[in-house]
């Protein structure tokens, strides 16, 4: 609940023998289970689990008390991230996977109609890239994905997929949209667009050396306007202090993420030193 009181639990399976065919890039025989990813929909009571047995449907009862899980027959080869993004409405799942026809192996996102199964995927180039982190945008009608890829001719960045039309390539049928500056490491940092389209929720890093060789790590989460990337508004500041010898942290080292964002956009959940829920 609100105030940290256990309601209830539920067991998710977890493999423990050889991986199956549903498992995340870079997993091998004989490892300990992945670490489960989760995700909700806008009613906070449905959520999508992802661990390395597959993904499972996860729906909360109005008081919390009691919850019932489901293993969906989805499978995929490999899925890039720790989390399948559930759309608002509970009913699709966005995965970004990897494909490996002849010709190397790509990026790709693939939504998933919960109610019949049916798929839709989108086909990134020929190369290997970096988890694409799928997110729900526009009240389900887009996916914003984050596309990191050095060695494409496709700018760095966010961008927004408009999943109402045709499946075909993921970068012609997506557009760019503002991205929050790169941060400590040459690294774009998680970030969430409101429903409105209007803010972007994010963090940001600033350090500050210290005669003695330290410093100073200033951690912020932030909010910067969608059209124009200018700052809106700081809605957290924490400040972390590291001795000689240490090297300065990027945000996402320092636990400083924006995980994820309710359905109003008044509330979001992020770890952060010093914060649970903004």
């Amino acid at each position: 609940s609100s105030t940290g009181a256990l309601l209830t639990t539920v067991d998710v399976p977890v493999e423990t023998a050889a991986p199956q065919p549903q498992h995340h890039k870079g997993s091998q025989s004989g490892a300990p289970p992945m670490p489960s990813g989760i995700t909700a929909a806008a009613d906070g009571r449905t959520f999508a689990i992802t661990n390395d047995l597959g993904f499972f449907l996860l729906r909360v009862a109005a008081d919390g008390r009691s919850a019932r899980l489901t293993h969906l027959p989805i499978h995929v080869s490999y899925t890039l991230s720790d989390s399948a993004a559930l759309s608002p409405d509970g009913n699709k799942l966005a995965i970004d996977v990897e494909t490996c026809p002849k010709g190397g192996c790509r990026e790709d996102i693939e939504v998933i109609s919960l109610a019949t199964g049916a798929s839709k995927l989108w086909t990134g180039p020929s190369m290997a890239g970096s988890p694409l982190n799928p997110a729900w945008a526009d009240n389900g009608n887009q996916i914003m994905f984050l596309w990191q890829v050095g060695n494409s001719s496709t700018p760095q960045g966010y961008r927004l997929l408009n999943i109402s039309r045709p499946a075909g390539s993921l970068l012609g049928s997506s557009r760019p949209m503002v991205s929050p500056p790169i941060q400590n490491g040459g690294e774009f940092p998680g970030a969430i667009l409101s429903p409105d389209g209007s803010g972007l929720i994010t963090t940001d890093y600033r350090n500050i050396p210290s005669q003695d060789g330290g410093g100073t790590a200033i951690l912020r989460v932030v909010e910067l306007s969608a059209s124009n990337g200018r700052l809106l508004r700081v809605l957290h500041v924490a400040t972390e202090h590291y001795g000689a010898g240490y090297l300065a942290r990027t945000v996402a080292d320092a636990g400083c993420q924006v995980l994820s964002l309710g359905s109003t956009g008044l509330h979001a959940l992020v770890r952060c030193p010093g914060l649970g829920r903004l």
